[in-house]
């Protein structure tokens, strides 16, 4: 299959709108055009990564973390960093990264943490997209009836029926997809847009929800390293007399959305990558936070396998194979 098609698919769950402005989300390496065979998922682009391609003859990586940040000046082989690039074009081998927007999306990476500690129903922490609903009017033929509105209620949308006419509460981010739906049965100019003042859909970084219990501080830490499969965290507190409930998270480098976390009063806040001084003065908040590093964004890989294949099986991709990458590109090592 092309690659353009599975990316299309793709973008369908994960938009790249949907990613902090000035993201370098989408394609990398390569070109939309390529026929692809065998895709490795993977959190990180380090050489040894490439070489694990090279070996298991993949021609598509899918990668969380972006592998160019900042523009390059130079593509030779006297940096360890361009050498992969380098790489990877000679190998044929295309590359697309889908960062802050797999975090930002529903179903994306931090609800997948939040399920790992049995939270439902979080909700995000950080608005990033505060995004206004339209109203569709539609004058749909009788014979369409039903079809339509079995459409509306599969895909879960807001209507209301009167008079021959369709009323539907369309959300920005589902517009598309919608119009898409319905040009089969109702032409254009039956199709009526309306925009609304309100009310808006909201999508934002990391997420905030209750456990199904209550935990002591050093009850929800071990738990923690065990959900998230870490060999320590980094815990910051002036006293374990805490009772955890309300837990916020945001993986990656989130500290920044701390004061989120304080002011939607969580109980305990997870991220990672927290700088010393910035541990300072979450200590004087009185609201614990567990670092429990970058890495736990690794277990996007097996989650992506799952969601992959699942597509997989529901569009009949007979002539395409998922991988996870078995490389642990940690950089950090306990001693």
């Amino acid at each position: 299959m092309k690659a353009r098609t599975f990316i299309d698919y793709f973008e369908q769950h994960f938009p790249q709108w949907m990613a902090e402005k000035g993201d370098p989300n989408g394609m990398h390496i390569g070109t939309c055009d390529a026929d692809i065979h065998r895709v490795l998922i993977a959190l990180d682009l380090r050489p040894n990564v490439v070489q694990e391609a090279i070996e298991r003859k993949v021609d598509f990586i899918l990668v969380k973390h972006p592998p160019i940040f900042q523009p390059i000046s130079r593509l030779t082989d006297s940096d360890p960093q361009t050498k992969m690039y380098q790489t990877l074009i000679q190998h044929h081998i295309n590359v697309y990264a889908a960062h802050t927007n797999m975090d930002i999306a529903p179903d994306g990476l931090n609800d997948w943490l939040m399920t790992r500690l049995g939270i439902d129903h979080a909700v995000a922490l950080h608005t990033v997209h505060h995004l206004p609903y339209e109203q569709l009017i539609l004058n749909i033929s009788p014979s369409d009836v039903e079809v339509i509105i079995s459409l509306l209620e599969e895909q879960g949308f807001m209507y209301h029926k009167s008079e021959g006419k369709f009323m539907i509460m369309v959300s920005a981010s589902k517009k598309q997809k919608l119009q898409s739906q319905l040009k089969s049965y109702v032409p254009l100019d039956r199709q009526i847009w309306m925009t609304l003042t309100h009310p808006y859909e909201e999508y934002g970084i990391g997420r905030i929800g209750e456990l199904p219990s209550p935990m002591t501080l050093e009850m929800f830490t071990k738990f923690v390293k065990h959900a998230f499969h870490c060999d320590h965290v980094r815990l910051i507190t002036k006293t374990m007399d805490h009772t955890i409930k309300r837990v916020a998270i945001c993986s990656g480098s989130g500290q920044k959305f701390y004061t989120d976390a304080l002011n939607k009063k969580a109980d305990v806040y997870i991220t990672g990558d927290v700088y010393y001084h910035t541990g300072h003065d979450m200590l004087e908040t009185n609201m614990p936070v567990i670092d429990a590093g970058h890495y736990i964004e690794h277990l996007c890989k097996q989650e992506l396998y799952n969601k992959c294949n699942q597509w997989k099986k529901e569009n009949h991709w007979n002539d395409i194979e998922f991988l996870i990458s078995e490389v642990n590109t940690n950089p950090f090592r306990v001693y």
